[in-house]
């Protein structure tokens, strides 16, 4: 028997449990039925006791003096109506005068019991002092009006003043402070809101400080976006030169020790050593040789440009940085991609000068540590070319590409010093203005 699941008999109850337990629900089964305490004959589930008794016909019920239960006072009052009814009119039928009649002999005594038992003038023993209990069932008993008048009831009900439903005096102080219909100003925005809608206020309060989720420090709602993205010590930023990723506030010092700040020598232990220094205001590793900006080098190292057919089609450099340096004496910009013609890869660099109406014939090679050309970029879709128009009206003629085979040679190339030097040089020949289309 005690591995056995029993259930419960009583109808519409899905309990089961084992047999020691099952005593213990018959005496807490809420689908079974109780006859109701008031004596309306009814059986009500123990869980619609409450509900029931509520809206019971026998409950009890007390309007001005008359205390009895609710069906009583309810068949004074239609009584009522109607014998004023029948004083005003001129006659009754037979049958409905006898109906009445009846109604009044058996309602008389409930409505004397129930005086009777109000007041009990004459059930007090002679002598006795009266005695008053408080109407609030707290208790209280007075021995006369004026000490039951000055009696602070606990139970009286109060109205509350915020959400209007109604408390015992002894719970009202407990409810208003905490009442969600309480109106409160927001301690951050100062806006009026209700109390059980603070949460929500909160999420959308301009004013409300929320931790920054990089330096921890509270910021107000409404500049938390500034602040993570140019404020917050603790953001993340890239060199300008190698685009290492540093904490803002380290920058600075990262600047300061970053090698490709610092002058290069290349050709190390030849005759003539060349050394490249870094071009100012450029963003990016730009460098050039002494003062001429006609020839100029950006600085890698073998590791960055071996994975080139890895990338997927991500840049080598960072896509969110422009690279800014001098070119042929004037500001440029380089941009990097991917093209595929012929379903072929080709990995493209496009510079852009800031005079346009100037066609600059460029060369663009990529070199070891020792000036070795290990491979050559050709114009877009112009292979046979060796030489790239920077600002030709052409974008293909005007566009550095690296084709499958140079990338391999480059992939491939061995040198003691890893520095891999991408030199952009202006070729000797006369620049050319660019042609105006005719229209």
């Amino acid at each position: 028997m005690e591995k056995t699941t029993f259930s419960c008999l009583t109808k519409h109850c899905s309990w089961e449990g084992s047999f020691d337990q099952l005593d213990a629900h018959k005496q807490t089964c809420l689908e079974t039925k109780e006859p109701c305490s008031f004596g309306c004959g009814e059986d009500i589930p123990r869980f619609q006791l409450d509900d029931h008794q509520t809206v019971c016909r026998k409950r009890p019920y007390k309007e001005g003096c008359l205390d009895a239960s609710y069906e009583t006072i309810s068949e004074i009052k239609q009584l009522r109506s109607e014998c004023q009814n029948a004083l005003e009119g001129t006659s009754l039928e037979r049958e409905s005068e006898k109906h009445l009649y009846q109604r009044l002999i058996t309602l008389f005594p409930l409505i004397v019991d129930a005086a009777l038992g109000e007041h009990e003038p004459v059930t007090q023993p002679a002598g006795a002092t009266p005695q008053t209990v408080c109407t609030y069932q707290c208790g209280f008993i007075a021995t006369s009006f004026q000490e039951l008048s000055l009696h602070n009831c606990p139970n009286v009900p109060l109205q509350c003043r915020h959400c209007k439903d109604h408390f015992l005096t002894k719970e009202i102080g407990v409810h208003e402070p905490k009442c969600d219909e309480r109106i409160i100003s927001c301690e951050f925005c100062g806006d009026n809101t209700k109390q059980g809608l603070l949460a929500l206020h909160f999420k959308s309060c301009i004013k409300q400080p929320i931790n920054c989720i990089q330096c921890q420090r509270p910021v107000p709602l409404r500049e938390l976006e500034q602040h993570q993205e140019s404020l917050c010590p603790s953001r993340a930023a890239n060199c300008e030169r190698c685009f290492t990723p540093v904490v803002f506030s380290g920058l600075e010092r990262h600047i300061q020790n970053c090698w490709l700040t610092k002058p290069i020598t290349l050709r190390e232990g030849q005759p003539r050593p060349v050394i490249l220094t870094p071009q100012p205001r450029s963003v990016g590793p730009f460098y050039q040789h002494g003062n001429s900006s006609s020839t100029i080098y950006m600085v890698t190292t073998h590791e960055q440009l071996k994975p080139l057919f890895k990338l997927n089609g991500r840049p080598v450099f960072p896509a969110d940085m422009v690279l800014k340096c001098a070119y042929d004496g004037e500001p440029a910009t380089i941009q990097e991609s991917y093209a595929t013609p012929s379903n072929e890869l080709n990995w493209t660099l496009y510079l852009r000068h800031c005079t346009p109406e100037k066609v600059i014939p460029s060369r663009i090679d990529i070199l070891d540590s020792d000036f070795n050309v290990i491979c050559s970029f050709h114009p877009y879709n112009y292979p046979k070319l060796s030489d790239i128009m920077i600002n030709s009206i052409d974008l293909n003629q005007g566009t550095a590409a690296l084709d499958v085979n140079s990338i391999l040679r480059l992939q491939r190339w061995s040198h003691p010093n890893p520095l891999r030097i991408i030199r952009f040089t202006v070729c000797p020949d006369k620049p050319t203005k660019k042609k105006t289309p005719r229209r």
